[in-house]
């Protein structure tokens, strides 16, 4: 009721054009200056107190640390003398060390580390010592780990053509003036017992020492399997075995048969650098890409490679025994027409050749 008499009386009341132009005016004015609201002033925080003195104490660790091995850096050179020095002087003694064996008589002028021109009265134990231990290494008592059992027949045989070699020599593998000696008749077995080499007298006795993981170097330096070793598939007739070389640093290895073809007697080395796992996830996957590697091969002068998958190299040399003359590509050819090779399989009888 009042609403209908309130509009009764007023419904042709109006604002005057003045009021509304000034009430425009008045909302344009505040549109144009909206409050806003007062600036954060800054807040120190405990974490920034925590953050600055972790930081002021690495730091002071960090200048601590760095003067003392300065001031170990400085005592280190005074007390050794410069680097160069040092360098030089170890390999002055190394070369005096490798002239001994020629000049005094092996072991006793290494120990002695003169030369004979130093120690001329070397030479009396030089004749009593008959002069043949100049650091060759025996075969048979260069190593005496279960790994050279195998072996042992083969060793026991070359310590007979050598009785008087020290069992105590230099571990170190010979060098270009002392390699071992070699067999009076080129075409057996060389066996070399050495840091860096273990000889086996067949391919089997290598496999059932990797089978029970006592190759020397398992699991060390290497890990491999029976699956991922190369072995002949296919010889030449009348091939003999003559040696199995294993190499503990690397897991790496080589062997050597020999055969006769017309008269003449040839040696057929193989090596083998293929890429050994470091770790049984890394044996497990190469063992599952043999499944699809290709194998390609090539011949250059008097050798064969042998590539399996994309990082396995077998390299096979052949030689006549007792000729200096180089086998050119298509003798070699011929001669190996009935060789092959293969990732050594349960039923392969080949690795049970002996000498």
């Amino acid at each position: 009721m009042f609403e209908d008499r309130y509009r009764k009386y007023h419904q042709k009341i109006r604002p005057s054009d003045a009021l509304n132009r000034e009430t425009l005016a008045l909302m344009q004015e505040a549109q144009d200056h909206r409050a806003s609201e007062p600036e954060r002033g800054f807040r120190w925080r405990p974490a920034y107190t925590v953050a600055l003195a972790g930081a002021a104490a690495a730091l002071l660790a960090l200048s601590l640390t760095a003067g003392f091995w300065f001031s170990r850096g400085a005592q280190y050179i005074e007390e050794s003398g410069d680097l160069d020095t040092v360098v030089s002087g170890g390999s002055a003694d190394r070369e005096n060390a490798a002239d001994v064996p020629e000049t005094s008589g092996g072991a006793t002028g290494a120990e002695d580390g003169a030369t004979s021109e130093e120690q001329p009265e070397a030479a009396p134990p030089e004749e009593e010592g008959n002069g043949e231990s100049g650091g060759e290494e025996a075969p048979s008592g260069g190593s005496d780990s279960d790994e050279t059992a195998p072996s042992g027949g083969d060793s026991g045989g070359s310590a007979e053509s050598d009785p008087e070699t020290p069992t105590d020599s230099e571990p170190e593998k010979p060098s270009a003036g002392e390699e071992p000696e070699e067999p009076a008749d080129p075409r057996d077995p060389v066996i070399i017992n050495d840091d860096e080499t273990r000889t086996y007298t067949t391919i089997r006795a290598f496999l059932d020492d990797l089978k029970n993981k006592k190759t020397e170097g398992y699991g060390t330096h290497y890990y491999t399997a029976r699956e991922l070793i190369i072995v002949p598939s296919l010889l030449p007739d009348n091939a003999r075995f003559r040696h199995f070389y294993l190499y503990p640093q690397t897991g790496r290895y080589a062997y050597s048969y020999l055969f006769t073809a017309e008269g003449v007697d040839y040696l057929l080395d193989i090596k083998v650098d293929a890429s050994s796992a470091s770790t049984l996830k890394e044996l497990n996957q190469q063992k599952e890409a043999i499944q699809e590697e290709k194998v390609l091969t090539k011949f250059s002068g008097n050798q064969m490679m042998v590539l399996f998958g994309t990082s396995d190299l077998v390299t096979v040399s052949l030689t006549a025994v007792g000729s200096d003359q180089e086998l050119t590509r298509e003798q070699v050819s011929a001669l190996l027409e009935q060789f092959a090779l293969e990732r050594c399989s349960l039923t392969n009888t080949i690795v049970d050749l002996t000498y």
